[in-house]
């Protein structure tokens, strides 16, 4: 089961988060963040038949289209469409990233 946090790519997941500059997730994806732990207590989104799963794992279920943890680099959007705009906002921040550095 992927969502016993347990699995390799909740491993490949806590291990490669602290070297990115964000770690996002679209629809169910976020299952996946909340299992490895990334998401605990965290506000987060995804299709909406997944909320009482997300909860279930430790997150807090939102139906916001994108939800931005900018300072824990974790940024989830609860579908296809809604994966566009979170690529767009992830876009801004990246070049006002590299406008910074």
């Amino acid at each position: 089961m992927l969502v016993d946090g347990e699995q390799p790519i909740h491993d490949w997941l806590r291990s490669a988060h602290p070297t990115t500059r964000f770690t996002t997730s679209v629809c169910t994806g976020s299952l996946v963040l909340t299992a490895a732990g990334l998401l605990d207590g965290l506000a987060a989104t995804t299709h909406w038949g997944a909320y009482e799963t997300l909860e279930g794992l430790g997150a807090s279920p939102t139906g916001e289209r994108v939800v931005e943890h900018i300072d824990a680099r974790i940024i989830t959007a609860a579908g296809v469409s809604s994966g566009i705009d979170m690529a767009l906002r992830l876009s801004e921040l990246l070049v006002s990233y590299m406008q910074a550095g």
